[in-house]
């Protein structure tokens, strides 16, 4: 049995806008968040959902499992 790990990334978050592009210590926080989850899990299980085109474009470089929502 496989896991699937589905990381969410709303950029048009009400609370804090464009948060998963947010540099902490030179990276946004989504890419920290991949690479952590990275480390556990192999890379073909890892997803990223997000409701924008910005991050789908970004990321695109990094995975092909990035899937965009309404």
């Amino acid at each position: 049995m496989e896991t699937c790990i589905i990381i969410p990334a709303r950029y048009n978050s009400k609370r804090l806008f464009g948060k998963p592009l947010i540099n902490i210590d030179g990276e946004p926080l989504l890419l920290k968040t991949y690479n952590k989850v990275l480390k556990f899990f192999n890379k073909k299980n890892i997803y990223i959902t997000t409701d924008s085109e910005k991050i789908e474009k970004r990321f695109k470089k990094i995975t092909k499992n990035i899937i965009l929502t309404k």
